[in-house]
C-alpha cells in the first residue's frame, strides 16, 4: 500500500480527489481515506430501452443522492461518468487496531447500494430503478483509473424484443420493490429436495412470496426479471435479514441459500451473509450457501 502523497502523484485521481477537497498530508491521525466507487451500470440500457434523457435524469438523481449520504456520514464525493468516487475519513489508528474500520468497509458499500439504488427514479419517458454497484479502491502503484475500478455499463440487448422485455422487467421490480416495502413478501421454507431425508440433517429451501389478500403466490418469474435487470443486491439485504428473524425464531431449522448478486464474488456474498447472521447467536451454522450458479448468471445480464 502506498502512502497518500506517492498516490497524488497521478493527476486523474488527483483532479478527482482536490474536489473532493482531499489534499496530502490531511488523514486523520496517518491513517489513509476509505475509497469507494460506485457505478451505474445499467444507464446505457436505461437510454436504449426508454429515451436517452432518462439516462441523464438518472445520473443526476444518483449524483444528488451521494451528496446527500455523504452530508450525513461525513465524507466527500465526486461524479465522473457512470461512476461515482466517495472519500470517508478511515478513523485513527486506534480505530484501525480495534476492528472498527474493517467494519466499516463492510458496511458502508451495502449503505451506499440502498442510498443510491433503494428508490425508483422518476423521468418524462418512464419509472426507472438504478442498479448500483460499488468497489472499494486500493492504493496499488499502478495508475489510479475510476473505469477500471468502478463496474463497466451494461450494454443493451440485440435481440428482437428486447426493448419491450427491459420495460416488462422493470414494471415487474417497480412491483415487487412495492410489496417489499408495504410489507407484503414473505419467506417460506420447504425440505430441500437433496436434504430432505436426512435424519437429523435437514437443509430447508428458502422461498419467496407474495401476500395478495389470504393467499400467497411464489415470486420466481419476478425474480427472473431483477435477474436480468441487475437488481437483486437490494431484495438479497432484505432475504438476509428476514432469514436472521425466522432463524432465530425456529433454532431446530437449517436452511440452504441459492446466491446470484450484482457482479459480487462468491466469497464476499458468503462474507456478508455471514456477518449479517453473525449477528445472532449460532445461526452462521445452519446455514447453507450455494453460490456455483453465481458467475454464470452475472454474465448473463443485459444479453437478453
Amino acid at each position: 500500500m502506498t502512502d497518500l502523497h506517492r498516490l497524488l502523484n497521478d493527476a486523474q485521481l488527483t483532479s478527482l480527489l482536490s474536489r473532493l477537497g482531499v489534499r496530502p498530508g490531511e488523514s486523520h491521525d496517518g491513517a489513509m481515506p476509505l475509497c469507494l466507487v460506485a457505478s451505474i451500470f445499467n444507464v446505457r440500457q436505461i437510454e436504449a430501452a426508454y429515451e436517452r434523457s432518462l439516462g441523464a435524469t438518472v445520473r443526476r438523481a444518483v449524483l444528488e443522492r451521494a451528496r446527500q449520504l455523504v452530508a450525513v456520514e461525513g465524507g466527500m464525493v465526486a461524479r465522473s461518468g457512470d461512476h461515482i468516487l466517495f472519500a470517508f475519513d478511515a478513523g485513527s489508528q486506534a480505530e484501525l487496531l480495534s476492528g472498527a474500520l474493517p467494519m466499516r468497509e463492510t458496511s458502508l458499500p451495502d449503505r451506499i447500494v440502498e442510498a443510491l439504488g433503494g428508490a425508483p427514479v422518476y423521468g418524462d419517458s418512464g419509472i426507472v430503478y438504478p442498479a448500483i454497484s460499488v468497489r472499494i479502491a486500493g492504493y496499488g502503484d499502478e495508475p489510479f483509473d475510476i473505469d477500471a475500478v468502478g463496474m463497466a455499463s451494461l450494454s443493451p440487448g440485440r435481440l428482437p424484443g428486447w426493448r419491450e422485455q427491459y420495460q416488462g422487467d422493470m414494471a415487474t421490480a417497480i412491483a415487487l420493490f412495492r410489496a417489499m416495502d408495504e410489507g407484503r413478501l414473505a419467506v417460506e421454507l420447504s425440505p430441500s429436495g437433496q436434504d430432505a431425508n436426512a435424519q437429523g440433517t435437514g437443509y430447508f429451501a428458502l422461498t419467496l412470496t407474495e401476500r395478495i389478500g389470504s393467499k400467497t403466490r411464489p415470486l420466481g418469474a419476478a425474480l427472473d426479471a431483477l435477474e436480468r435487470l441487475g437488481l437483486t443486491r437490494r431484495l438479497d439485504r432484505w432475504v438476509i435479514h428476514s432469514l436472521r428473524e425466522r432463524l432465530v425464531l425456529e433454532p431446530s431449522i437449517k436452511v440452504r441459500l441459492n446466491t446470484s448478486i450484482d457482479g459480487m464474488p462468491p466469497e464476499a456474498w458468503r462474507l456478508r451473509v455471514m456477518n449479517a447472521l453473525l449477528l445472532s447467536p449460532d445461526t452462521a451454522s445452519r446455514v447453507s450457501i450455494d453460490t456455483a450458479g453465481t458467475a454464470a448468471a452475472s454474465k448473463q445480464r443485459g444479453a437478453a
